[in-house]
């Protein structure tokens, strides 16, 4: 997200005028990952691993589908990032920490990055608090974050479901450095725009 305005006023006030302009089917497949997400849970818990790494597999193209289709229908807005925003941290917190409760994952990298995504949603939440406006920032780096942590909650259920096959327990091993360096990039990332928006509203 970028910050053109130099007024804060005037910024908010773009942010505003986007609330009024919900698009109907990009949230709809954004709203689709929240739902999967106990439903995720309860089949982990079940043992039902094949069934679960076809749906983390839909939850996390559910992710490229709802921009994929707001670009398509020329309905990308505000508030359809917000809602792609929320269930992008929602799901994927949840399932490291109950993949990590079950000792699928490494415990130190799957919480480091639960961790992080559970720290962006209380900023924001405290930030739009304090502007009384729901505000949504996503750098580069925050995108990376999201590839990575997908990929880490994938190969992970993929080597639950398929134990026979060594790749995933191979890609988890290698997604247990690169996801938490990634984390490192998006924490950086945040605190170069939370200085940029404090310079902003402060001068």
């Amino acid at each position: 997200m970028s910050y053109p305005e130099t007024n804060p006023l005037l910024f908010l006030e773009r942010i505003r005028k986007a609330q009024e302009r919900v698009p109907v089917l990009p949230g709809l497949i954004s709203w689709f990952r929240i739902v999967l997400a106990p439903l995720a849970v309860l089949l982990l818990f079940d043992g039902r691993y094949g069934t679960l790494f076809l749906l983390v597999v839909a939850a996390a193209l559910s992710d490229y589908a709802d921009g994929f289709v707001a670009r398509k229908l020329k309905k990308t807005s505000y508030p359809g990032k917000i809602i792609d925003f929320l269930a992008d941290k929602f799901f994927i917190s949840i399932m490291l920490v109950m993949l990590e409760r079950t000792d699928a994952i490494n415990s130190i990298s799957s919480m480091i990055t639960a961790w992080y995504h559970i720290g962006v949603l209380a900023a924001t939440a405290v930030l739009s608090w304090s502007v009384r406006l729901p505000v949504v920032a996503v750098p580069t780096s925050e995108k990376l974050v999201i590839v990575t942590s997908y990929a880490f909650i994938i190969v992970t259920c993929g080597a639950l479901a398929f134990p026979m096959k060594a790749v995933f327990a191979s890609l988890a091993r290698l997604l247990t450095v690169i996801t938490p360096v990634s984390v490192v990039f998006g924490v950086v990332a945040y605190v170069r725009i939370s200085r940029r928006v404090l310079s902003r509203f402060l001068t």
